[in-house]
């Protein structure tokens, strides 16, 4: 039987990844934006809240 995969595992991987640089300069950018998006919008929602 297979453990299922807890979220900071995904987490350190995902950081693992990065930290790496195995992703193409293009991808690595589109993730950064994506990030700050979505923080952008949490903070607006939380902050209409």
């Amino acid at each position: 039987m297979k453990q299922p995969v807890h979220m900071h595992d995904q987490m350190t991987n995902k950081i693992d990844l990065i930290m790496r640089g195995d992703k193409p300069p293009l991808l690595e950018r589109l993730e950064e934006v994506s990030v700050t998006v979505l923080l952008v919008l949490v903070f607006i929602i939380s902050s209409q809240v």
